[in-house]
């Protein structure tokens, strides 16, 4: 394919950035209710439960060296990216397809890619509305001109 012949439709990339952004706010606030409950907390970050099946009592000499090696790490982002696939998968939301309107088919691989671009996105959608597209409110402009004043950044 002769390159000169690209082209990305911008109005579409935005909307395609847009349902990025919904999509990783709305699975974010979604899975808070899982990740901030007791259960799920006690189970993969304080390890209680892991002290529980294990019989580690907090005096022993390698309790914290135990706990640090059964606690699940990583069980959010798995979670995360689980549930943004398959959100992508049923709304047939394949952001590399649409953006570069390489056909009018989704693919599997486009699914996996959005949805770990969502499972992601919610932190890099704050940075980017912050950051690069400059939405910020008043305060924290100001918050922001007094630390380059003191230059405490």
């Amino acid at each position: 394919m002769d390159p000169n012949l690209f082209h990305l439709d911008m109005e579409r990339a935005g909307e395609v950035l847009i349902a990025i952004v919904l999509l990783s706010f709305f699975i974010e606030r979604t899975l808070a209710v899982l990740f901030e409950s007791r259960p799920f907390i006690d189970r993969t970050e304080e390890g209680k439960f892991v002290v529980k099946m294990e019989n580690i009592q907090p005096g022993d000499k390698n309790h914290d060296k135990i706990l640090k090696q059964k606690k699940k790490k990583g069980l959010k982002e798995s979670i995360s990216f689980i549930v943004s696939v398959a959100v992508c998968w049923a709304l047939h939301f394949d952001a590399l397809t649409i953006t570069f309107a390489s056909g009018d088919q989704t693919t599997v691989l486009g699914y996996i890619v959005t949805g770990a671009i969502v499972a992601g996105g919610s932190k890099a959608s704050i940075k980017l509305f912050k950051d690069w597209m400059g939405f910020r409110s008043s305060a924290e402009d100001q918050l922001r001109d007094l630390r380059n004043s003191t230059g405490n950044n």
